[in-house]
């Protein structure tokens, strides 16, 4: 039997796309998880994510400088039960991904990406 959790956070750690990697793999339930601030966290590790836990509905990925509308395009095409997504002060964030996640993420009721690299949405997002 898989392990279970719902609830994983890393806050300025150096978790790796490795230890992503490893997590995501592992824990296929996880449903809330933070790793914010961590910054040896690439598209890599965020993709790994995208692709394995499908069932996330939160995500904090605030302050990870290293990640790029690349891995933000996989969680459009990957994480549909997304509702909460932080990416704020990631830098490298386009308007394009944000307009992706729109499209395909109906239910993302809150997006934070406060100086990221994006324009403000269309979409108005309750805080």
């Amino acid at each position: 039997m898989a392990p279970y959790a719902l609830i994983l956070t890393f806050f300025l750690l150096q978790v790796t796309d490795g230890g992503l990697a490893d997590m995501a793999e592992s824990l296929h339930t996880l449903e809330h998880l933070t790793f914010s601030g961590c910054t040896s966290v690439t598209d890599i590790g965020v993709s790994l994510v995208a692709v394995h836990l499908q069932r996330l509905v939160t995500l904090d990925a605030s302050k990870c400088d290293n990640i790029t509308d690349k891995s933000i395009l996989d969680l459009a095409k990957h994480s549909r039960n997304l509702t909460h997504l932080d990416l704020s002060m990631c830098s490298q964030i386009t308007t394009h991904a944000v307009d992706q996640l729109e499209e395909h993420i109906p239910g993302l009721a809150s997006l934070q990406l406060r100086y990221s690299g994006a324009r403000l949405c269309t979409k108005m997002y309750a805080l």
